[in-house]
């Protein structure tokens, strides 16, 4: 159950719970150990899964030659209150739920890092009326630059996994020279890793880039390969 909530507090008081105390309750926020590539909980995986604190997605990922994410940092785990909780807000207009999860992203930016939002499609913008990833980075006071374009593709949402993985390149600079500089991405969930991945390649062999890595609301528990 979301707070009573004013124009005021959804810019102004930062530190105001927006979420009763059972919903908050159904955050899985993930603690202990992660695979420090990926977040994805190491307790939810087999030990045959994961070696040095490495889970196998990320290893084959690194075998498969497409690895250009240095890291991925997630907050919670995706479960089915979450899933629910980002369904409202992507796709019914609940924009405030994303405020729950700001203070996340404002203590976590890297200093002195380019941060820019995953876009959305202007097709995915127009239907949706806002960016999530955007959306997250305008609540928590982030300064971002918007270094990257997205061509209209099919939801991820409607793709399988291999589908997800074999994606072809999605995503283009705006002419932007980011040479030297470390970037954080800022997304909402690491599913698969494909389209960070994509991102960030597009952002070290195009604009320069020499680290790239992510910041995402949620991690999901399934495997990818």
């Amino acid at each position: 159950m979301i707070m009573p909530f004013s124009w005021a507090t959804l810019f102004f008081d930062q530190k105001m719970q927006l979420l009763c105390d059972r919903c908050q309750e159904c955050l899985e926020q993930i603690i202990g150990e992660r695979c420090i590539t990926c977040s994805r909980l190491l307790s939810q995986l087999s030990a045959d899964h994961y070696q040095d604190q490495v889970c196998l997605d990320c290893m084959k990922w690194s075998e498969s030659g497409r690895k250009f994410l240095d890291s991925n940092h997630s907050f919670f785990v995706y479960n089915e209150f979450l899933k629910d909780m980002m369904a409202r807000a992507k796709y019914r207009g609940d924009y405030i739920l994303l405020k729950v999860f700001a203070q996340y992203f404002r203590k976590s930016v890297l200093p002195g890092s380019v941060v820019v939002p995953i876009p959305l499609s202007e097709e995915r913008h127009l239907e949706r009326g806002f960016n999530q990833a955007e959306a997250i980075g305008t609540l928590a006071c982030i300064e971002m630059i918007h270094a990257l374009t997205r061509v209209h593709n099919e939801k991820q949402a409607k793709k399988n996994r291999a589908e997800r993985l074999n994606n072809a390149q999605v995503f283009q600079t705006n002419g932007i020279d980011l040479t030297g500089c470390r970037v954080t991405l800022l997304d909402d969930i690491y599913t698969t890793g494909a389209t960070l991945n994509l991102a960030a390649q597009e952002l070290k062999q195009t604009a320069g880039a020499v680290e790239v890595r992510s910041l995402t609301i949620a991690r999901s528990t399934g495997i990818n390969f």
